[in-house]
């Protein structure tokens, strides 16, 4: 089946193709982000002090400015925020794009097709056919 799309398709919609298939694969990794950014999160709010443990919230506390847990906890639902915000935008981007190709690609496909069908040589069976469908009678 692979093999019957890449002799359907032009180089540059191959191109497109993968293009949209990396495109697929960074949207799992912002499902993925989006998923796993919840845990601190929620850790944080259902225990304040339950990340001071971890070297790297102290630092990054330090980093940020941030003096109270319940600073960084807004830190980090700001982030999500964010972070949700921007997942939200790709995905849609994402799925535009998507519908996009398959629409363009669908339509060339159509009039690939019909094209090929009226420049062919006419037989008995379907010539009477062609007067019909040029005038869009099907």
């Amino acid at each position: 089946m692979i093999k019957k799309l890449m002799e359907i398709f032009s180089r540059k919609q191959k191109a497109h193709l993968c293009l949209l298939g990396i495109m697929i694969f960074v949207g799992g990794i912002v499902e993925i982000l989006g998923v796993s950014a919840m845990v601190p999160v929620i850790a944080v709010i259902l225990d304040q002090h339950s990340l001071e443990k971890y070297g790297i919230v102290r630092k990054a506390m330090g980093f940020l400015h941030l003096e109270t847990m319940q600073s960084f906890a807004m830190f980090l639902l700001g982030t999500l925020l964010v972070v949700y915000a921007f997942k939200s935008l790709y995905t849609v981007w994402l799925t535009f794009m998507q519908n996009r190709f398959i629409t363009v690609n669908k339509n060339r496909m159509i009039s690939q097709v019909l094209r090929e069908f009226l420049n062919r040589p006419c037989s008995n069976e379907n010539q009477s056919l062609i007067p019909d469908i040029r005038r869009g009678n099907p």
